[in-house]
């Protein structure tokens, strides 16, 4: 376990940076200029050969979500209409804390209502 200099929260060794404030640890800090330095080159090529690369998100504390970031998420749920629109704003808009768990959302809504479709037309 290591302690985050930011926030004090402790984090797991495995984890590159604090799953809390997202600040990167030392370690974090050293793999990710080794692998900055590495892929300076690779960039720098594939840039004279236009050749644009997606960057990951910055370790696997990116997808961890905090108990405020569940309470907005869940109030958010609660308001007609807008529950919707921002649903969609977080499965499909730039990466984001709420991003996967808003695609399981969807998918389980689509499920949901497709079995309600068949039945009805089962029934009927």
């Amino acid at each position: 376990m290591w302690i985050c200099k930011k926030c004090n929260e402790e984090n797991e060794d495995s984890f590159d940076s604090c799953w809390q404030c997202q600040e990167e640890s030392e370690v974090g800090l050293k793999k990710s200029q080794i692998y900055h330095d590495e892929i300076g080159v690779k960039k720098q090529q594939d840039e004279s050969q236009n050749v644009s690369k997606q960057t990951e998100p910055r370790g696997k504390a990116f997808y961890y979500m905090s108990f405020e970031d569940w309470f907005i998420t869940f109030l958010i749920g609660c308001v007609p209409v807008f529950n919707i629109i921002m649903i969609l704003v977080w499965a499909f808009g730039k990466t984001n804390k709420r991003q996967i768990y808003c695609q399981a959302m969807l998918t389980f809504f689509l499920l949901a209502i497709s079995l309600v479709a068949v039945g009805s037309l089962i029934i009927a």
